[in-house]
């Protein structure tokens, strides 16, 4: 960014908040607006300037969201308050970058696939059965698709990709002490905590818990703890082996959880055979599941697929779900080129780094093949910092290249040449 832009920012910013507060003041005094929602602009438009200077700040706060999206409830017309500082972190990121004029985001094969997948989104929402939820479903991927480039982008350093995992082990933590005293008061059936969704809060808790594996390489640990889950396996109440044994003839049988999702996907794998390219629409499978229902699986109208791949490809076809599946591959290979990196330059931070990015996703996609993973923050978010992670060997690689060919030995200019000294011995 050039002197003169760097100059013009900060005044520019002043002129853009005189004027945001003076609109404020306008609809507080002529227009009557409610006092609860200027405060509520008054406190986003700070947060706006405020993160837009210091978007690192924002990567933290986007992680508070994470964690206590539904504390606050739904809010109006299903936007809950925690989304909607979601979406001022996001915004404040577009203006740091129009501000600095750099995005600091390669564009490489990972961004160009999330490009297409946007693009194909916008093409699958003019055929869908209900076009109102397919535009808001894209829109939410736009939003997450940001939010992953904004963590490629902001998190350019270990210290910071690790005070982002922290922070994630920190929130986890508090997250499990909050969800087991609320367990036990007997104000929750189950465990769920600030996140509100029980198999939600054990995929955070994995994560946490392999990135302390990672970090510590403490994989005998690791090792030991599935050992005693095995010994206390002994122990266990009769009523835990009784719900085991039946899930394989539920899945025969079609009835009960895992039964349950073997119906959505068959359904789904209707929408796929009826609507192979652009499928039914974003966000619309519960919408069209009575159109592709059959006999008893009309009962399980307004479930989701409950898986991931099955259910984008069912809601944007097989195109969506291929492009979807190359988002992941990329991801991972970026985090893996940060593992050969590391280990290559003896740099075990690194390492770290991509193991943990890789672990992190394969917890959320092994979890997507009985759940719906495509529109959680986390996925995206550990999309971002694989990518990160990837950059940052690159960049390593970049700088040690000189370095070696620096310590390379060049031949005194008074000695011999290999050549000559062959040509001597002839």
């Amino acid at each position: 960014m050039s002197a003169f832009g760097r100059s013009l920012s900060k005044p520019l910013l002043v002129l853009g908040g005189m004027t945001y507060f003076a609109v404020l003041f306008i609809q507080l005094v002529w227009w009557h607006v409610p006092p609860e929602t200027v405060l509520a602009l008054t406190i986003g438009g700070i947060g706006l300037v405020v993160l837009s200077l210091r978007p690192f700040l924002g990567i933290h706060v986007f992680i508070m969201t994470l964690f206590l999206e539904n504390v606050l409830g739904v809010g109006v017309r299903g936007v809950s308050p925690m989304k909607i500082i979601g979406a001022v972190v996001l915004a404040s990121w577009l203006l740091n970058v129009a501000l600095a004029r750099r995005t600091g985001i390669r564009f490489d094969r990972f961004v160009l696939v999330v490009g297409l997948f946007l693009v194909w989104c916008g093409v699958s929402l003019l055929y869908a059965v209900d076009t109102s939820i397919a535009v808001n479903q894209t829109f939410s991927y736009l939003q997450l698709a940001l939010a992953a480039l904004m963590f490629s982008s902001v998190v350019n350093t270990p210290e910071r990709a690790r005070s982002v995992y922290w922070s994630f082990v920190v929130w986890t933590t508090l997250n499990t002490l909050v969800a087991m005293g609320m367990y036990y008061l007997g104000l929750t059936r189950k465990a769920v905590g600030l996140v509100g969704n029980t198999n939600g809060l054990a995929s955070l808790i994995d994560v946490a818990i392999m990135y302390n594996v990672a970090r510590q390489r403490g994989f005998l640990l690791l090792i030991g703890s599935i050992s005693m889950i095995c010994v206390l396996a002994y122990v266990l109440p009769n009523a835990f082996w009784k719900r085991a044994e039946s899930i394989v003839p539920a899945i025969q049988r079609q009835q009960d959880t895992f039964g349950t999702r073997v119906r959505l996907w068959r359904v789904a794998l209707r929408m796929i055979e009826d609507r192979p390219v652009v499928g039914v629409g974003p966000g619309n499978f519960v919408a069209a599941y009575p159109r592709y229902a059959r006999g008893g699986d009309q009962r399980l109208q307004n479930l989701p697929p409950h898986n991931t791949y099955v259910g984008v490809s069912a809601e944007t076809g097989l195109v969506g779900g291929t492009l979807f599946v190359l988002i992941i591959a990329f991801s991972l290979m970026r985090a893996h080129r940060a593992v050969s990196a590391g280990r290559a330059t003896a740099r075990s931070d690194l390492e770290t780094l991509g193991v943990a990015a890789e672990v992190s996703l394969l917890v959320f996609l092994i979890g997507g093949l009985s759940g719906d993973s495509e529109g959680l923050k986390c996925v995206w978010m550990f999309f971002g910092l694989a990518v990160a992670a990837g950059q940052m060997a690159e960049r390593l690689v970049a700088q040690e290249r000189p370095a070696a060919a620096d310590r390379m030995p060049i031949a005194s200019a008074g000695s011999p040449t290999p050549w000559a000294l062959a040509r001597h011995h002839e």
